[in-house]
């Protein structure tokens, strides 16, 4: 639409008290042809024009409002923002007031940078907002950092001198916006590098809000970029306000070290890597930025970078989990097979606890016929080590049968005739005595193999002896309980299921559908409401749905037995 039309139609729904609908309407109309900016020029005219006050419009706007959306008011201020002419105070009335409508969501960032625009037309603007600013610092004291960085390009010097008093001022809101002014400052002269430098060494001696730090740290990191050739002023600088470990300054460390790390030192890296080694993750985003950081080190085949950086963190948070880095956990499931052996057997060599049972977590998140093999190299081909090992995928993977007898399997190879025999020993008990399923059908599937042939069959020589003892018992009537007993048992075991089903919480689908008990049939009939308000017969035939798992025999017949093996491969060490 032209900007003519736009205006006529703009009238029309003034008049009728909808110009809030119609600037969405227009708005979505604009996205569906194609660009424009007939919309923002027509909005901006007759704001100008005076023909309504926008400001004045959007300070009705309510982000519950079903009748328009606010993202998209939101988007159509912060584009005609530049061009519309009226007072700052205005402007910051009406900008606080969407930002308290729409909350924390990320999508109102691009309304400071309109902000930001609109000041750099005049210097007067920036002066403006910034007495605003000062005058009421818990209404305004997010667009500190936009007023000062507009008066940056038209009046260097003055924006210098506020960031100066800014940054000595008593509310922290406000200091945290200069050090954000910083960070964003063009260091245009070496002059200003000189100053901002002697300002930043005083404020990370006499800073105590948290998050003042972490916008500091910021600061000191965009100063050093900008500067190139002064890192080892930065180096200093980081080693005091990172000293103190504060969630926000750790959280502030991640994010840069994983998404701004192109034009920093290796050295600093590190110096924010040690940050984080260091330090509790108390934030979720602190955990979901340095999952970025363990994917970038994996695809760049930096195995033990991310493997150091995820021991520390895991020894350090007792409640941390690797699954917790999903994306990480993933790429390495799926796509690093070989940078997964070299994991896994590290932790397994080192025998720490936290670490084997981060193998277990990291196993879980995959199918359950997940084949792993171990790294040889790392094993110094070692008898001792091998079978040390072999016990710790037992132990931390016993539930996971195919991935510890993988795991076995591909030392076999290596070992001496001797250890061969207890690797044997160890894969028919625990392992295969507990999963005659899913275990045997995965050694099926590699026993035609000239490495496993032998093995393989001697596995399933024992099961089948196992199976025919078993077979003999049967008919010794003293290893039998009493029917008596048996029937009493049951019924007893019933009744806890039922007690437990009553107590508990509601299955899921009893939470989200409508449930029923039939008496008979093979079919549900139902009625379906079409869009005329007319009902429409529906039958829809049942079907089985079934799921099976595979229990460990030995938990069964010897639950004490197996416990106390589990346990003991779980925690012993290496001598």
């Amino acid at each position: 639409m032209s900007v003519s039309t736009i205006k006529q139609q703009l009238l029309k729904d003034l008049k009728a008290g909808n110009t809030l609908k119609a600037l969405c309407d227009i708005y979505l109309a604009e996205v569906n042809t194609g660009p424009s900016s007939s919309l923002i020029l027509a909005v901006a005219k007759l704001h100008n024009t005076k023909t309504f006050d926008l400001n004045e419009l959007l300070l009705g706007a309510t982000r519950n409002n079903t009748h328009y959306d606010l993202f998209i008011l939101l988007d159509v201020y912060a584009s005609s923002l530049p061009y519309i002419n009226c007072t700052t105070a205005d402007v910051m009335g009406c900008i606080t007031h969407l930002l308290n409508q729409a909350g924390n969501d990320l999508s109102v960032g691009d309304i400071h940078k309109a902000f930001l625009n609109f000041c750099k037309k005049d210097i007067q603007r920036s002066k403006d907002a910034l007495f605003a600013i000062l005058t009421d610092t818990d209404k305004y004291s997010s667009l500190t950092s936009s007023a000062i960085l507009a008066a940056q390009k038209l009046k260097p010097s003055w924006a210098l001198e506020q960031i100066k008093e800014l940054i000595e001022h008593e509310t922290p809101s406000i200091r945290s916006q200069a050090f954000i002014s910083i960070s964003q400052l063009d260091l245009a002269e070496d002059q200003t590098y000189e100053t901002l430098i002697t300002l930043i060494k005083e404020s990370v001696e006499k800073e105590t809000d948290d998050f003042s730090k972490a916008q500091l740290l910021r600061a000191i990191i965009s100063i050093g970029e900008k500067s190139k050739t002064n890192w080892d002023d930065i180096k200093i600088l980081i080693n005091k306000i990172a000293a103190q470990r504060q969630p926000e300054v750790v959280y502030a460390a991640s994010h840069i070290s994983a998404f701004f790390r192109e034009n920093i030192p290796q050295n600093i890296l590190d110096q924010l890597t040690n940050c984080l080694t260091s330090s509790p993750l108390e934030y979720a985003g602190t955990v979901s930025n340095i999952d970025y950081i363990l994917v970038d080190q994996i695809k760049d085949n930096r195995l033990s970078e991310a493997a150091k950086l995820l021991e520390c963190l895991l020894k350090k948070n007792a409640e941390l989990e690797v699954r917790a880095f999903k994306s990480f956990s993933h790429l390495i499931l799926k796509d690093q097979s070989s940078q997964l052996s070299m994991l896994i057997t590290m932790w397994f060599l080192s025998g720490d606890p936290k670490l084997c049972k981060a193998v277990m977590d990291l196993m879980e998140e995959s199918p359950k016929d997940t084949a792993i093999a171990a790294d040889i190299k790392q094993l110094s081909t070692s008898d001792k080590n091998l079978l040390f090992v072999s016990r710790k995928a037992i132990g931390w993977l016993f539930s996971r049968p195919v991935a510890a007898s993988s795991f076995i399997l591909s030392l076999y190879p290596q070992c001496s005739a001797e250890t061969k025999k207890e690797l044997n020993d160890l894969l028919f008990d625990p392992l295969l005595l507990s999963y005659s399923g899913d275990l045997k059908d995965y050694l099926k599937s590699i026993s035609q193999q000239p490495a496993y042939q032998d093995i393989c069959n001697s596995l399933f020589t024992k099961l089948e002896s196992y199976k025919d003892g078993l077979k003999d018992t049967y008919g010794i009537k003293e290893l039998k309980a009493p029917q008596e007993n048996s029937q009493l048992y049951r019924k007893e075991f019933n009744k806890g299921v039922q007690k437990a089903q009553d107590e508990g919480p509601k299955r899921l689908f009893h939470e989200i559908c409508t449930v029923q008990h039939l008496l008979y049939g093979n079919s549900s009939v139902f009625y379906v409401h079409d869009g005329n308000g007319n009902q429409r017969r529906s039958e829809m035939k049942m079907h089985s749905i079934s799921h099976s798992a595979e229990l460990p025999r030995l938990n069964i017949i010897d639950p004490e037995g197996l416990d106390y093996m589990l346990r003991t491969f779980r925690v012993e060490r290496l001598k």
